[in-house]
């Protein structure tokens, strides 16, 4: 029986739940250099460190897969593997840390990893090559780095046989199999299967896997924490397989223009290269699911695009044009629906000091006193100029407390809204994204006056700029904005050439061939 209560965080119910009572479980992990084969001759060592049931799989000494199971025994060529690997894989620390010297030993951030010519992220691959595509197929990792810890058995055996569990659970809650659940963990969930609970229980679990792996790259000692494990191999290990699949995939005649982490993005993708992707992530231990088809797709920036399903609907990554973040972008330019008055409500929230509103728009101008004010400081004028000044600027303020989060709308001249404000020891910052505008908290506007007292031209300008954003990426490519934002559907121009294998030949990799 664990002995925990309910004021115990997540992180030490991770713990117990993978340990037990064993705070010293680093004696059982597993590290290992992803940039070195593990050869046959190191077969009975890895048996025994990755347990009886482990599947070890042949790769080339170029690192790629063979799609077979390695034969106990077998003899293979020098330098390969049976376990994945990253040939050339080096992790460094990068020079433009302000400190860096050969000599440093204070080995704290900065780093640089490089593999196949790429910089490799320390924190997962992001690449990107920002444009318009069309037919664009998104290839999603299911759980990417909870599987890097399975397929590396990181915590050894017994523990990593645990979080396995917790990770299978995750997705059988995720899909309603409460029997394949129910079979797991010792049947500790059993009581929570039921639709009534599925969808807490499965965001419960996925708060422990999350936990797990970021203790695994805590910077402080804890269970999870291996001290050999420098280069978060965790996160390394997905991010190298995404920069050799990039690879792969360009070698075969395709583009990649997006990888997120556990996403690729494929314009012009036919079968034969989602089987390929699908089949070649199965060798690393990853199991790709298709995340969605974009017919058309603009992509803005690392991490923001603009791209319509083949329903017709739109995928808005990105806040300037999200539904949830920029309601009134989102329908005015992609779903068309009415906007209502909480689309045009901004939530705005500081971490330090506290949100004030200046409600001064009928108050003296006094601007020319802070002016004076701020020349008087510098001089350091006597105290009773200064004093005389704040008073002549204390007229033209009214300075009404909020707190640190409150719910605002943008109010037309004349409607006495106020200049919203940061205000932190004593200085006043503008809030964020406020700037040229007046402000009222949107109950007093809902209930006295709706959305005619609203300043319509905050939003007018929202959606200039996101149209802009968009268009100066369209416009290269010689697609006109009405015709990407219309429910036209573009003609497939899918991959055509020496992939499309002709019936009854060889390939050259028997990458279909799975056991």
């Amino acid at each position: 029986m664990i002995k925990v209560s309910a004021n115990d965080t997540t992180n030490t119910l991770s713990k117990r739940i993978i340990f037990g009572e064993n705070r010293t479980p680093q004696g059982s992990f597993n590290y290992r250099n992803l940039a070195l084969p593990v050869g046959p001759e190191q077969y009975e060592e890895y048996r025994e460190k990755f347990g009886p049931d482990y599947k070890f799989r042949v790769f080339d000494d170029f690192g790629l897969p063979l799609y077979r199971d390695y034969v106990p025994g077998e003899i293979l060529p020098a330098g390969y593997s049976i376990l994945p690997f990253f040939p050339g894989y080096e992790f460094g620390w990068s020079s433009k840390a302000p400190w860096y010297n050969e000599e440093v030993t204070n080995r704290v951030g900065f780093h640089k990893s490089l593999y196949l010519g790429e910089e490799v992220g320390e924190g997962g691959r992001v690449y990107s090559v920002p444009g318009y595509y069309e037919w664009v197929w998104d290839g999603d990792v299911s759980s990417m780095h909870p599987h890097s810890i399975i397929s590396e058995v990181l915590f050894g055996p017994v523990y990593t046989k645990i979080f396995a569990d917790i990770v299978n659970a995750r997705v059988a809650v995720k899909h309603r199999d409460f029997e394949t659940a129910g079979s797991l963990l010792g049947g500790a969930l059993k009581p929570f299967l039921s639709e009534e609970y599925a969808k807490d229980l499965a965001q419960a679990l996925k708060i422990v896997i999350n936990s797990i792996y970021g203790l695994t790259k805590a910077g402080f000692i804890n269970e999870f924490r291996d001290p050999r494990n420098e280069d978060n191999i965790v996160a390394k290990r997905g991010a190298l397989f995404m920069t050799l699949l990039k690879r792969e995939v360009e070698r075969k005649g395709y583009l990649v223009s997006h990888i997120k982490t556990d996403s690729i993005k494929i314009p012009n993708a036919d079968e034969y290269i989602k089987n390929f992707v699908i089949k070649f992530g199965r060798e690393f231990g990853y199991e790709f699911e298709t995340e969605g088809v974009f017919t058309k797709f603009c992509l803005l920036n690392d991490a923001a695009y603009v791209a319509m399903e083949e329903d017709g609907s739109w995928t808005t990554k990105a806040a300037q044009f999200n539904k949830d973040t920029s309601p009134y972008v989102y329908k005015t330019l992609f779903s068309h629906e009415a906007v209502e008055f909480d689309d045009m409500c901004e939530t705005k929230s500081v971490s330090k000091g506290a949100l004030y509103l200046d409600m001064n728009e009928d108050l003296e101008d006094v601007s020319q006193y802070e002016k004076m004010l701020e020349k008087a400081v510098k001089k350091n004028a006597d105290s009773e100029e200064i004093d005389n000044l704040k008073s002549l600027i204390a007229n033209g303020h009214d300075y009404q407390f909020i707190g640190r989060v409150g719910n605002f709308c943008p109010v037309k001249p004349g409607s006495g809204g106020g200049v919203l404000y940061r205000v932190e020891n004593g200085k006043y910052y503008a809030a964020t994204g406020t700037t040229g505008y007046r402000w009222l908290e949107s109950e007093y506007v809902r209930k006295y006056g709706g959305k005619d007292l609203i300043d319509i031209s905050f939003y007018s300008s929202q959606v200039n700029a996101a149209v802009e954003a968009m268009k100066s990426f369209l416009e290269p490519a010689g697609i006109e904005l009405d015709w990407f934002l219309s429910s036209a559907v573009p003609e497939k121009k899918l991959k055509a050439g020496f992939m499309n294998i002709p019936e009854g030949s060889d390939e050259e990799i028997p990458w279909d061939e799975v056991n």
